[in-house]
C-alpha cells in the first residue's frame, strides 16, 4: 500500500478535561514509534520473531560458556554431565519434533480464527491475534527447535576433537519442557477463547477500558465548578476561522494525540476546530479541521497554514481499521455485531444477543454516570486551543441498541431485555440530556413492538415494562425540575 494514503501517528496520554494543564507535547519521532509498536503487536510474527532472535542469541552464548564453564569439572553441575551420542539424540529429537508440533499450533491457531471469523465476524480478530498467549507458544516452540540445532552443531569441533556442550543440552531439555508447559495452556486458552460467554466479556472489558480512559470520573456540581470556572463568554478572545486544514492520509481516524496538537496551537496562539472525530473515515485531501487564529484580520499566510496543516496530520492516527484507543463506537459495534449474527435466521440465538445487551447495558450504565467530554480544551491560560466533535449519549445508545432493535424485533425475549436494560441504566440518568436519549429508545421500542409482536399477552408483558421505564423517567425530570425551580 502506497506511503501517501496510509499514514500513521500516535500516543498514549490524551487531555481528556475541559480546563487543563498538560506537559510538553510528544515528538513526532514518539508518535512514529508508537505507531509502528501497535502494528507490530497487532500483527502475528513480532512475538516468534523476538523468540527465535533470543533463540539463536542463546545457541551461541551457551555453548561458548559450557566451554569455559567445563561443567564436568564442576562438583555442583556434574549431575548435567552427558555423553555425545546422548546430546546428538536429544537434540536432534527435540529440534524434529518441536517443529512439528509448532506446526500443529499454527493449524491450530488458523482452524481458531477461521471458526471466530463465521461466527463471530471478521472484526473480532483483532482480539485473537492480540493475545500474546498463542504468539509466545509459536514463539516458543519455534524457538526451542531453532536453539537445539545451533546448539546440535558445536557437538563436534571441525577438527574432530568432541566437544559436549552439558550446559548447553540441559537447557535444551529444560526449554522443551517450558514448551510442553505453554502448549498445554495453550489448548486451554482455546477451548475457553472460542466460548461466546467468554468472547462477549473479552469485547466487553475492552470497552470498560476504554469508557475508563476517555471518560473524566463523575463529579459533583461544585467539584465541576471548581474545575470549569465560569468564564463570561464576552471575555473570551475572538477566534477567527482563516481557512481549512486537510487530511494528508486516507483511513479511519483511530485517535488524536491532543496533547501534541494543543502545544502545536500553543505555540502559534492558534485554534483547531476538528470536523471529525476517532471512528470516523477520513479521505485524503478533504478537510478534517477549520483552523482559527486569534487575530483582528482573520489573515493567515499560506507557508503557516501549510506547517499547521502538517503538523495537525503527525498528530493523528490514521488506519486501516477502527480501534477502541478513542473510539468508544468501535468496540460497542463488535459488541452488536456478535448480537445481529446471533439473531440471524440461519443462527437465531436470542440468548447470545441477551449477553450482548446485557455487557452493554452495563457499559452504557458505567458511561452515562460519568462526565461527558468537554468539547473545548484549553491551555494553561485557560485558551481554548482545540475544539472536537464530542460524542453525545443519544448517538452512543443508538450504536448500542438500534440494530439490534431492528434485527430482534420479532424476538420478545430479545425485546423484553432491551426495555429491563433501559430500565437498568434509567436510574443513573441524572441529565436531561440523558433521560431525553433513553426516552427516545423506549419510544422506538414502543413502535416496534406494536408493529411487529403479534401474541397480545407477549405484547402485555412489553408494555408493562415500558410503562415502568416511562414512570422512572418521569421521575427523574420531575426531580430534576424541582430541583432547578428550588
Amino acid at each position: 500500500m502506497s506511503a501517501t494514503r496510509w499514514g500513521y501517528a500516535a500516543s498514549d496520554r490524551c487531555v481528556e478535561v475541559g480546563f487543563v494543564q498538560v506537559e510538553q507535547g510528544a515528538s513526532g519521532m514518539k508518535i512514529r514509534l508508537i505507531a509502528i509498536w501497535d502494528q507490530w503487536r497487532n500483527g502475528f510474527w513480532f512475538v516468534p520473531t523476538l523468540c527465535c532472535l533470543v533463540a539463536v542469541a542463546l545457541g551461541i552464548v551457551l555453548p561458548s560458556l559450557d566451554a569455559e564453564l567445563k561443567v564436568q569439572d564442576i562438583d555442583g553441575l556434574k549431575w548435567l554431565e552427558t555423553t555425545a551420542a546422548s546430546a546428538r539424540t536429544v537434540l536432534s529429537t527435540l529440534a524434529g519434533v518441536l517443529v512439528t508440533v509448532g506446526g500443529v499450533v499454527m493449524s491450530s491457531t488458523m482452524v481458531t480464527l477461521s471458526l471466530t471469523t463465521s461466527q463471530y465476524g471478521p472484526r473480532l480478530l483483532r482480539n485473537f491475534i492480540q493475545n500474546n498467549i498463542t504468539q509466545l507458544t509459536i514463539g516458543i516452540f519455534l524457538g526451542v527447535s531453532l536453539y537445539c540445532m545451533l546448539v546440535l552443531r558445536a557437538v563436534e569441533e571441525p577438527n574432530g576433537t568432541v566437544f559436549v556442550p552439558h550446559l548447553s543440552v540441559a537447557t535444551a531439555v529444560a526449554g522443551a519442557g517450558v514448551a510442553v508447559a505453554f502448549l498445554v495452556y495453550f489448548i486451554h486458552y482455546v477451548v475457553s477463547a472460542i466460548q461466546t460467554q467468554n468472547v462477549i466479556w473479552s469485547v466487553a472489558d475492552e470497552l470498560s477500558d476504554a469508557i475508563e480512559a476517555l471518560y473524566p470520573q463523575s463529579s459533583s456540581a461544585e467539584g465541576v465548578a471548581k474545575r470549569e470556572p465560569d468564564r463570561d463568554p464576552a471575555s473570551e478572545p475572538v477566534r477567527r476561522a482563516v481557512g481549512d486544514l486537510r487530511s494528508r492520509v486516507e483511513g479511519y481516524l483511530q485517535a488524536v494525540d491532543l496533547e501534541g496538537l494543543l502545544e502545536a496551537a500553543r505555540e502559534r496562539d492558534v485554534c483547531f476546530r476538528l470536523t471529525t472525530q476517532p471512528g470516523r473515515f477520513v479521505i485524503r485531501a478533504t478537510a478534517i479541521c477549520v483552523l482559527e487564529r486569534y487575530t483582528e484580520d482573520g489573515n493567515c499566510p499560506d507557508e503557516m497554514r501549510a506547517e499547521l496543516e502538517a503538523q495537525l496530520n503527525r498528530h493523528l492516527i490514521v488506519g486501516r481499521y477502527r480501534t477502541p484507543r478513542q473510539d468508544i463506537k468501535c468496540a460497542i459495534l463488535e459488541l452488536v455485531e456478535v448480537a445481529v449474527r446471533a439473531l440471524s435466521p440461519g443462527i437465531n440465538d436470542p440468548r447470545t444477543a441477551i449477553e450482548c445487551v446485557d455487557q452493554l447495558g452495563a457499559a452504557m450504565n458505567h458511561l452515562i454516570s460519568r462526565d461527558s467530554q468537554p468539547a473545548e480544551i484549553r491551555d494553561r491560560q485557560g485558551v481554548v486551543r482545540i475544539v472536537r466533535v464530542p460524542l453525545h449519549v443519544d448517538e452512543v445508545l443508538d450504536t448500542a441498541f438500534q440494530q439490534i432493535r431492528q434485527y430482534g424485533a420479532s424476538s420478545v425475549s430479545v425485546t423484553i431485555r432491551l426495555v429491563e436494560t433501559l430500565q437498568s441504566i434509567a436510574p443513573e440518568a441524572v441529565r436531561s440530556g440523558h433521560v431525553q436519549a433513553i426516552r427516545r429508545q423506549a419510544e422506538m421500542l414502543t413502535r416496534s413492538a406494536e408493529r411487529n409482536l403479534a401474541e397480545e399477552n407477549d405484547l402485555a408483558d412489553v408494555r408493562v415494562r415500558l410503562m415502568n421505564l416511562q414512570r422512572i423517567l418521569n421521575e427523574h425530570e420531575s426531580a430534576a425540575k424541582a430541583a432547578h425551580e428550588g
